[in-house]
C-alpha cells in the first residue's frame, strides 16, 4: 500500500520570557543562596509549583519560547520548566524535540518573541489545553519575573505569577555567554557602554574588567539511542531492560517482521520515547502473531510510528491493533499504515471498540499523516476515543473501515467527554465509494462515518 504524503500545517508554540539588562551605577550585593540553589533556579521551581496548583491536573501544557538576549538563558529556563513538569507528573508535556522541529521549520528563535495568537494556534495544533508565557525585565538591581498561563480554547488567563529576584551567578553566566553582561558586582568601578539591540532602544550595560565571566554551564540535552541488532521483539526487550529517564530510542527495521503482542511499559524510567521506522523508507510490514493488541502504549511512553511502517492485524482478533493507555501518546506520521484488523471476538460485543486504534481515558493520539484503513469493530471501525481521551488529526486518511453497530461510526467514534481536533486530513463518508467508512444503518455515521458528541471539537 502506497500512501500519498500529506503536508500538515505546523505552527510555532510560545513560551515567552523577556529578559532585558539595564544600566546602573549603584552596587548591590548578590543574594545569599542559603538553600544551596541559585535564586533563578528556586524561582523556576516556584513557578512550577504555582502551575501545579493553578492549571487543572491532567492538562496538556506547552513550554517553548523564552524571549531574552541570550539563547543560553532561554534554554536554561525552558529545560528546567519542562523537567519539573515531567517529573512532577501533574501535566502531559509536549516533547521538546517535537517543538524544536516546529521552531526550526517556522524560523523563530528560542530567545525571540512570538505573539499570543500564534502561540494559541500552536497550542491548538498540539491539542494542548494550556500555554505558558511570561516576562523577565530589569527592575533596578533586580529582575521582575511575571508568568501567566492561558487557556488555549478561550484565551483566558488561568493564573499569573509575579516574583522579584536579584542578580545571580547563573543569570550572570548565562547572559554573559549570550553576548551581554550581568550587572556590575559590588566593589568594582564601572564605565557605561552603549549597546544597541536590534529593533530596540539603546540600553546601558556596564563594562567589567577581567577576569572574564564564568562559562555557562552545559545545557542539558535529551539523550538519543539507536537500538541495533536482533529482531524487533529483542530490541524492544533491550529497551525495557535498559531504559533511562527522558530518552529517545530509535529502532529502524530493514525487513518485514511477525510480532506477538507487545506492551511498551518501562518501569525503570520516565518520559521514554520509542521511534519505529523503516531503515530504507520503503514499506515494511509488522504483522500481528496471535490475538491481542500488536502495540499497547503504557503511561509515560510516547510511541512514534515513522515513514515506511505498516502495522497489519488479522481477522477475528480480540483487540484493537494499537491501544493507547492513559498518560501515553501515539504519534503517526506520513507513510505509516494501520490496516486489516477486525476486532470481532472476545468479551461483550459493546466492548469491541476501535478496530485500528483505541485511545483510552487521558490517552493522546496525534495523526500527522499515513492511513488507517480496512479495520472493523462494533464501535469506531478505524479509531475509537474514550472519555477524556484526545485525538488530533492534522493529516492522513481514514478510509474503508467498518462499524457493525448502527451508531458506531465507521471511521472515528468520539465518546462523550473525549476531544477530537481535526485540522487536516480526510475521513471518507458512507458515500465515498470503495474508500467509504461504513456503519450499520448509518444512524450516527456523521461527516465521514464518525460519531460526534457535543464535546468533540473540530
Amino acid at each position: 500500500m502506497k500512501i500519498r504524503k500529506t503536508i500538515c500545517s505546523t505552527f510555532a508554540v510560545v513560551f515567552a520570557l523577556a529578559l532585558a539588562a539595564c544600566a546602573t551605577t549603584s552596587t548591590a550585593a548578590a543574594p545569599v543562596e542559603a538553600s544551596g540553589l541559585d535564586e533563578l533556579s528556586r524561582a523556576v521551581r516556584d513557578v512550577s509549583d504555582y502551575l501545579n496548583d493553578t492549571v487543572p491536573a491532567g492538562s496538556m501544557i506547552v513550554f517553548v519560547n523564552v524571549e531574552s538576549p541570550s539563547a543560553e538563558l532561554s534554554d536554561f529556563i525552558i529545560d528546567d520548566l519542562i523537567a519539573n513538569a515531567v517529573n512532577d507528573r501533574v501535566f502531559t508535556v509536549v516533547d521538546r524535540q517535537r517543538l524544536d522541529l516546529i521552531r526550526a521549520e517556522q524560523g523563530f528563535q528560542l530567545s525571540g518573541d512570538v505573539d499570543d495568537e500564534t502561540a494559541l494556534g500552536i497550542g491548538r495544533f498540539f491539542g494542548a489545553q494550556t500555554i505558558v508565557s511570561g516576562r523577565v525585565s530589569a527592575l533596578g538591581d533586580n529582575f521582575r519575573l511575571t508568568i501567566r498561563a492561558l487557556d488555549v480554547q478561550t484565551a483566558q488567563v488561568q493564573g499569573q505569577y509575579n516574583r522579584t529576584i536579584g542578580t545571580t551567578r547563573i543569570i550572570g553566566a548565562l547572559i554573559g555567554s549570550g553576548g551581554a553582561q550581568m550587572a556590575q558586582a559590588p566593589g568594582r568601578q564601572t564605565a557605561q557602554a552603549q549597546v544597541q539591540q536590534p529593533g530596540r532602544a539603546t540600553i546601558q550595560v556596564p563594562t567589567q574588567a577581567p577576569p572574564p565571566p564564568a562559562p555557562a554551564p552545559a545545557q542539558p540535552t535529551r539523550p538519543e539511542v539507536i537500538v541495533e541488532g536482533g529482531t524487533l521483539a529483542e530490541r524492544l526487550q533491550w529497551i525495557e531492560e535498559n531504559a533511562a529517564h527522558n530518552t529517545l530510542y530509535h529502532i529502524e527495521i530493514s525487513a518485514d517482521e511477525t510480532l506477538a503482542p507487545q506492551i511498551l511499559s518501562f518501569a525503570r524510567a520516565r518520559n521514554v520515547t520509542v521511534r519505529l521506522a523503516s531503515a530504507t523508507g520503503e514499506e515494511l510490514f509488522i504483522a500481528l502473531y496471535g490475538n491481542g493488541a500488536l502495540f499497547t502504549v503504557a503511561a509515560g511512553v510516547t510511541f512514534i510510528l515513522d515513514n515506511g511502517i505498516t502495522l497489519e492485524g488479522h481477522n477475528r482478533n480480540n483487540s484493537s491493533l494499537v491501544v493507547v493507555r492513559g498518560r501515553a501518546e501515539l504519534v503517526m506520521n506520513d507513510g505509516v499504515n494501520i490496516v486489516g484488523n477486525n476486532f470481532t471476538v472476545g468479551g461483550a460485543l459493546h466492548n469491541h471498540r476501535g478496530g485500528g486504534v483505541r485511545v483510552n481515558e487521558h490517552g493522546i493520539f496525534t495523526m500527522n499523516g499515513g492511513e488507517i484503513s480496512g479495520n472493523s469493530s462494533n464501535i469506531g471501525g478505524g479509531v475509537y476515543v474514550s472519555g477524556q481521551g484526545r485525538f488530533t488529526m492534522a493529516g492522513g486518511i481514514i478510509s474503508g473501515n467498518r462499524a457493525r453497530s448502527y451508531r458506531g461510526g465507521g471511521g472515528v467514534n468520539v465518546s462523550s467527554g473525549a476531544i477530537f481536533n481535526k485540522t487536516g486530513g480526510t475521513i471518507y463518508g458512507s458515500d465515498g465509494g470503495i474508500n467509504a467508512n461504513w456503519a450499520h444503518g448509518n444512524g450516527h455515521a456523521i461527516g465521514g462515518g464518525r460519531r460526534v458528541d457535543a464535546t468533540a471539537r473540530l
